[in-house]
């Protein structure tokens, strides 16, 4: 054999892991091909027959070309399993496949994508962006919503608003042309802005929903349509009106404030009284030789008269 081309061919079986010998068993023999051996990281082997990797000047040699297969004349060469693609020769390395490409993730096994945080997969099996919001009015790029022509982002970046001469509320978003779309929980009220639904009896309190009572609820708190919880010190009267709690009863007064009385008009406090919720009547002019039993009207003591008609002086009979 010339020495140059025994050296090519001894290169090239290098790489693909066959031997050069001088057996005389003819490599040419008709053998079927062995099957694929897998190994791993989707790389595989194959037995084939040493003359179909031969170069054409070499496959009517004289001398036997001898492989590492399982017969003289055949050799195992290493393949990218199906599903896999080459990425290297020496050493031979094999990586999955995705030929319809990934996006923004990568191929893990043939055919199959891990998408990278912040994405996920689209319509078409490939990772795309994953915008917080729906991106309304916009397009998602790079995880961040891309507003069309004529819209702006809003502060929390997840819409797009623009084209509106109004508000349209905390619950709604502006969808161009003077139109509001309402999300879930709200509904277009007259004046085409977003307003929460609320239950009958319930109204609207800033982003919630509160229970409704008619009369208010003065020292109290509205629980339930309808219904007042009050204050502590109050209770509920005829009325249904929170009123104030007092202890004792107020004699010639009312309950003003917790455990508080107030004499009616014409009283004062009796300045005897322990617990501060007695009133007795109170006379301007006093009640000489008398006592006074209601605002300026005296009685006299025994053995006394009124001076005169009206008059609240009292003298000897």
């Amino acid at each position: 054999m010339d020495f140059k081309i025994f050296l090519f061919l001894t290169a090239i079986f290098m790489i693909v892991g066959v031997t050069v010998s001088t057996a005389t068993t003819n490599p040419t023999a008709p053998r079927a091909y062995r099957p694929r051996i897998n190994t791993t990281a989707g790389v595989c082997e194959l037995e084939v027959p040493i003359v179909n990797i031969l170069p054409p000047e070499l496959k009517h040699t004289a001398h036997t070309i001898r492989g590492n297969g399982s017969a003289p004349g055949f050799s195992k060469i290493k393949i990218c399993c199906s599903g896999y693609k080459i990425v290297a020769h020496t050493p031979f390395h094999c990586t999955p496949d995705c030929p319809s490409g990934c996006g923004l993730g990568n191929c893990t096994a043939p055919n199959v994508c891990t998408c990278n945080k912040g994405a996920g997969f689209g319509p078409d099996g490939k990772c795309i962006s994953v915008c917080p919001g729906r991106c309304l009015n916009g397009q998602c790029y790079g995880n961040f919503c891309n507003c069309n022509s004529g819209f702006v982002l809003e502060p929390n970046g997840r819409y797009c608003t623009g084209g509106c001469t109004r508000n349209c509320g905390p619950g709604g978003q502006c969808v161009g042309n003077n139109q509001c779309s309402c999300l879930s929980g709200f509904a277009l009220n007259s004046q085409g802005t977003c307003q929460m639904i609320c239950a009958p009896g319930f109204q609207q309190m800033g982003s919630a929903c509160e229970p409704l009572c008619p009369k208010g609820c003065v020292n109290g708190e509205c629980v339930a349509p309808g219904q007042c919880r009050c204050k502590s010190g109050y209770a509920l009267n005829s009325s249904k009106v929170c009123a104030p709690k007092c202890s004792q009863p107020c004699y010639n007064g009312f309950c003003s404030a917790p455990n508080v009385c107030t004499c009616k008009e014409g009283y004062i406090k009796d300045a005897t009284s322990r617990n501060g919720n007695r009133c007795i009547a109170y006379c301007a002019a006093g009640c000489p030789n008398g006592t006074c039993s209601a605002p300026n009207f005296c009685i006299c003591k025994q053995g006394y008269i009124k001076q005169s008609k009206g008059s609240n002086v009292c003298v000897k009979q």
